[in-house]
């Protein structure tokens, strides 16, 4: 996949709505989506999110569906980069954690600028 404004569009979208969308002028608070979002995506936005590193216990249970695992434990089990459960995915991204995209790492997309950790 390549650094496209149309990719970054379509990333942008798995967390719009919920989080802020930052440029060096202006921030978009909680912006939904709109057929706009196109437009809005320029090479200078990036979203703010947090590295799965620095998953909480508490996200890491919930985002398994288990009663006694660790932050530790979910690392282990599920080392950055490698494939969970969609409902997991769906959880760890509405709470603000960078997950790969379509075959982009999260440092792929740091160096694109399309996300800060």
């Amino acid at each position: 996949m390549e650094n496209t404004i149309e990719n970054k569009a379509k990333f942008f979208a798995l967390y719009w709505g919920g989080f802020d969308l930052f440029n060096d002028k202006r921030t978009w608070h909680n912006a939904p989506v709109r057929g706009d979002l196109l437009d809005r995506v320029s090479k200078q936005c990036y979203l703010r999110l947090k590295p799965l590193s620095s998953i909480s216990d508490e996200d890491a249970t919930k985002a398994l569906n288990l009663h006694r695992v660790t932050a530790k434990v979910f690392l282990e089990l599920y080392p950055i980069g490698d494939s969970i459960e969609l409902d997991a995915v769906d959880y760890l991204r509405s709470k603000g954690y960078a997950l790969p995209f379509m075959g982009i790492s999260v440092e792929q997309m740091v160096e694109w600028g399309w996300i800060k950790l």
